[in-house]
């Protein structure tokens, strides 16, 4: 699962950030284009720690609609 997650990530990532970054170093310059960066990934580690919150309750879910399916 994890590798696929890397996999897809770099492959849509990769595939918009370079245009992004050199549209971005055109508008307000390479430094401020690249110090977006850290501040995306910082984003995206929030976004995890906010789905982290909701993984037991989803996985409860889960296994009740698992259990309804089996009976």
């Amino acid at each position: 699962v994890v590798g696929t997650y890397v996999f897809f990530t770099h492959i849509a990532g990769d595939a918009v950030a370079y245009p992004l970054i050199g549209f971005l170093s055109d508008r307000v310059g390479l430094e401020w284009a690249m110090l977006l960066l850290p501040a995306v990934g910082m984003l995206g580690g929030l976004v995890f720690l906010l789905a982290m919150r909701t993984v037991g309750r989803d996985m409860r879910r889960l296994a009740a609609q698992r259990a309804d399916a089996q009976h």
